[in-house]
């Protein structure tokens, strides 16, 4: 696991697949940085419902950070 990129790991609470999800989070915990991130009370698919549910934009938002953040840290390395 030690060889794996940093990651995000975006869960509904209502999901089933939610405790796998976890689960691989909990696996990369060894060997990278990790982020689990469980969306109490969502659905699976929540995330494509963004002009529904603020939940949704709340998720998009984390996963932009999170990207923008690897991208700022990949330049720095060049």
């Amino acid at each position: 696991m030690s060889k794996l990129p940093p990651a995000l790991i975006i869960t509904a609470g209502f999901d089933p697949l939610r405790d796998e999800g976890e689960a691989y989070g909990e696996k990369l915990k060894s060997g990278v940085s990790i982020k689990v991130s469980r969306y109490a009370g969502m659905i699976h698919g929540f995330l494509s419902m963004d002009g529904v549910i603020s939940k949704a934009k709340d998720a998009i938002n984390e996963i932009g950070a999170k990207l923008s953040a690897a991208f700022q840290t990949s330049k720095k390395k060049k």
